[in-house]
């Protein structure tokens, strides 16, 4: 009977996997949905063969978005390690590449911990993602708050914002869901993953979620559910 209740709580997942399965392995933001719906099927049931195949489709997804970011030559690469990259100079596509990325790399980190629950290096393999969202994440957040404080403090006509209010929301949203995740673990893991360097704010966390879901932009319903979920 709970094998016939979560197959049939599965079916508006597959549905809603069809209506993207045309589009999934050429246009980002098909790819993104088609994986997160693969991931919360797995999460649900975690059945082994879901996680596996969820696996298979978050590793081709960051494929295609990773050929869609921005290509930095070595000397803007190193210098990215001290200093965050200058957004301004990345396409409307190159800057959505870099949130989906972050995005995806996250669902990517859990399904590692849930391929191997027991597995030390599992755990060190998803620490280790979760630290590259982070910093993702960070620098994308870090550098829409320089841009919007810029806007804020002049008195002239300013030059048009590099992230668009798509882009805003989904950096806020991704930035708090990601501090509000943390900030929830059991204490015991959150413990070791301050090793990577990784801690959660949940004010900070709960405070972005509401601006971007009051943002009106195609997060906005993911980040409602969010707030209902975490309260």
């Amino acid at each position: 009977s709970s094998g016939i209740n979560a197959e049939w709580s599965l079916r508006p997942g597959e549905e809603a996997r069809a209506i993207v399965s045309d589009d999934y392995k050429t246009d980002m933001y098909s790819a993104m949905a088609y994986c997160n719906i693969g991931f919360m099927q797995a999460i649900m049931t975690f059945d082994r063969d879901r996680i596996a195949q969820s696996i298979v489709d978050i590793d081709a997804g960051l494929q295609l978005i990773s050929s869609c970011r921005h290509k930095d030559g070595m000397l803007s690469y190193l210098i990215s390690y001290v200093k965050n990259r200058d957004f301004t100079k990345f396409t409307e596509l190159e800057k959505h590449a870099e949130l989906l990325y972050a995005e995806l790399l996250l669902l990517r980190a859990v399904m590692t911990f849930a391929e191997e629950p027991d597995s030390l290096v599992s755990f060190v393999k998803g620490a280790f993602k979760i630290k590259a969202c982070h910093s993702l994440f960070k620098e994308l957040y870090t550098s829409l708050s320089y841009e919007e404080a810029a806007n804020a403090n002049t008195v002239i006509e300013s030059a048009p914002p590099s992230f668009t209010p798509e882009l805003a929301g989904g950096v806020k949203g991704g930035w708090g869901a990601f501090l509000l995740g943390l900030s929830l673990l059991p204490p015991k893991v959150l413990r070791l993953l301050e090793f990577v360097g990784l801690q959660g704010e949940k004010s900070l966390g709960l405070g972005l979620i509401i601006e971007a879901e009051k943002m009106d932009v195609l997060r906005s319903f993911v980040m409602a559910v969010g707030l209902l979920v975490s309260c």
